[in-house]
C-alpha cells in the first residue's frame, strides 16, 4: 500500500492534491505542511527513499 501512495506522492500536481491523497488514505496534513511537502517532491530536494518514508509514516514530515 504503501508504495501506492508513493507513486501518487510523486504524481501530485499540487499541495491541495497531496491533501486529498492524504485524506483518502486515513491520513491528515495541514495545507502548510502539503505546501511544504509539495514543494520539496516539485523541487526534487526529496530523494524516493525520503518519499518511501512519508508514504510508509503516512505523511509524517519532520522537516
Amino acid at each position: 500500500m504503501a508504495n501506492e501512495i508513493f507513486e501518487k506522492l510523486k504524481a501530485a500536481k499540487s499541495a491541495e492534491e497531496l491533501v486529498e491523497i492524504a485524506k483518502a488514505n486515513g491520513a491528515e496534513i495541514t495545507a502548510e505542511n502539503a505546501q511544504k511537502l509539495f514543494s520539496q517532491i516539485s523541487g526534487g530536494e526529496l530523494s524516493d527513499d525520503d518519499l518511501e518514508k512519508i508514504a510508509g509514516g503516512r505523511f509524517h514530515i519532520g522537516k
